[in-house]
């Protein structure tokens, strides 16, 4: 079977692959904000996008990760009832 070209991503008009993301290579590394150039100097967000230094915090680029459920799912900690305390014991 014989991979049909995809669209990029970001909706440029080029053919995007999949080593960059489905986007193509003019838009693969580029600030999602400014769409500056960063190349391998970008910085990942938890959003999933590329952000040049200006835009690498949260703050900046209005980010949607939700950072507040995640350290909810990692901080979940085992409750100690009593029937495990007399097992110790």
């Amino acid at each position: 079977m014989v991979d049909l070209p995809n669209l990029c991503g970001r909706g440029c008009g080029f053919f995007g692959s999949v080593e960059n993301r489905n986007m193509c290579s003019k838009c693969y590394n580029k600030c999602k904000d400014c769409n500056k150039k960063v190349g391998v100097t970008g910085f990942s967000c938890r959003c999933g996008n590329v952000y040049c230094s200006r835009h690498r915090l949260p703050e900046e680029h209005a980010c949607t990760y939700d950072f507040k459920a995640a350290a909810r799912e990692n901080l979940k900690l085992v409750r100690i009832c009593a029937d495990k305390l007399d097992k110790i014991l």
